[in-house]
């Protein structure tokens, strides 16, 4: 797969718009990318960059009693050509653990691209913003190995659910320290 390349000045405008979200928000954004057209190498001349992120809290945040009604979810309106938004890491867990995995992994599509993020991130060629998060970047590579080594039983993936309790926690305290 070829690797977009996106233009230094909108590079920039994306790391300063996701600094002015942690910033507006009190977030720590942990992960971006793109995705849309653009991601998949098949732009138009009037496709947008479209920017998808996984944020933190910090941790009062989840220890609330009514954590459940707050807002998951960052949304930013599509200016500038850039369309901006993303989930709260408990949100993308939710997401994730609901997802049908089986047929996910089955797709030659998907499989492709697992074998080459695998690739890309056993090589270090990971475009990041800062230093590796070691419990995010551990819990992506031990997925992308069984991913790609072994046949996904999704009632296993549904009830780890103290699994991804431990991820979840771990990463929080490493993205928000006391």
């Amino acid at each position: 797969m070829k690797k977009p390349v996106i233009a230094e000045a909108i590079r920039e405008e994306v790391e300063h718009r996701l600094r002015q979200i942690e910033a507006e928000e009190g977030v720590r954004v942990f992960y971006a990318c793109e995705s849309g057209s653009r991601a998949w190498g098949f732009p138009s001349k009037d496709s947008d960059y479209d920017v998808r992120f996984l944020y933190a809290h910090p941790r009062n945040w989840y220890l609330s009693i009514d954590v459940e009604r707050k807002r998951d979810v960052i949304e930013r309106p599509i200016n500038d050509a850039l369309d901006i938004g993303g989930w709260d890491l408990r949100k993308a867990l939710q997401l994730f653990r609901k997802s049908n995995v089986d047929r996910l992994v089955t797709s030659p599509p998907l499989r492709k691209a697992i074998e080459d993020l695998l690739a890309v991130k056993r090589a270090g060629e990971e475009v990041g913003r800062g230093p590796r998060i070691p419990p995010i970047s551990d819990f992506i590579q031990k997925e992308l190995e069984r991913l790609e080594t072994k046949h996904v039983d999704v009632e296993d993936v549904k009830s780890d659910i103290e699994g991804l309790n431990v991820f979840f926690r771990e990463a929080r305290d490493e993205l928000w320290p006391e």
